[in-house]
């Protein structure tokens, strides 16, 4: 969808691919516009600086006929009850209230759906708060994130919502105690995260991509069956080798102080700035 010159209608900025946010580079996307808001929405639209273009990707199948929907509420709004998604909406998007399939489900399903939404939302704050590292137990910022993935899949047109979240933080409480195996495959999964919601020529996905290839893999478990390798990575109470809090389980080893130094140089620091865009004066 190429960005059109006119006052009014959709605004992009290139701040990660997100849009309606203020900035002083704007563009405006008329045909962009034309897509409605649905709380199950299925598809998600982003700003690609590499293209120059306010572009959509479906985030599920979407049948012939279907109308192409997607989610103008922001990260933290996203799983609110419907009150609280209705608020965001009028406050913050000027949307008048409507009422999408999720907004219009009879009262006993809105209700339970509106319950797990509630759990969502507390979950929210213990996977976002690993900055605060060490002083919370690891699994339990992990377990948190995995519980949050599970009762999403119960809410149609959420997982997708959440999926990157969750992997993005999950990735940097790892990566806070340096271990570099579980870094790994939370990278692969944010890596999957973004390719559905921004396509493979999005930056983000591009930068997601070319840090993967930069991992030591050789602490990767082996052999471990699916169950057990999730328990590993999310550390579960009661998989081998985990106690539930600690990051660095028996029998895996973490980097070296050098090692650990290359690894922020080469991977953390392109992931989050780009590469090129960091540098030891900063």
């Amino acid at each position: 969808m190429k960005m059109t010159p006119f006052p009014g209608a959709m605004v992009a900025r290139e701040d990660r691919g997100k849009a309606f946010s203020p900035s002083a580079e704007l563009a405006v996307c008329l045909d962009a516009s034309k897509l409605n808001h649905s709380c199950r929405h299925n598809a998600h639209h982003s700003w690609n600086a590499n293209l120059g273009r306010l572009t959509a990707h479906a985030v599920r199948n979407i049948v012939a006929g279907e109308e192409i929907t997607i989610n103008r509420l922001d990260p933290a709004s996203v799983v609110k009850d419907r009150a609280g998604r209705q608020k965001y909406l009028q406050e913050k998007e000027h949307i008048p209230e409507r009422r999408c399939e999720l907004c219009s489900l009879p009262e006993p399903e809105r209700l339970r759906s509106d319950a797990r939404r509630a759990k969502i939302e507390t979950l929210y704050a213990e996977v976002g708060s690993w900055e605060r590292l060490p002083e919370l137990p690891v699994g339990k910022l992990l377990r948190a994130g995995r519980q949050v993935l599970e009762l999403a899949r119960e809410e149609e047109g959420l997982y997708d919502a959440v999926l990157e979240y969750v992997a993005e933080n999950a990735y940097g409480t790892v990566a806070e105690h340096r271990n570099e195996a579980r870094g790994f495959l939370f990278a692969k999964i944010l890596h999957e995260a973004r390719l559905v919601k921004y396509g493979d020529d999005h930056p983000e996905t591009m930068r997601c991509k070319l840090s993967l290839a930069r991992f030591n893999t050789e602490k990767v478990p082996r052999g471990l069956s699916e169950d057990e390798l999730d328990g590993w990575l999310w550390m579960r109470p009661g998989t081998e080798g985990c106690d539930g809090d600690e990051v660095l389980p028996r029998n895996f080893d973490t980097f070296t102080p050098d090692r650990w130094n290359t690894f922020v140089e080469n991977v953390l620091l392109d992931q989050w700035y780009g590469p090129g865009n960091w540098s030891r004066a900063n």
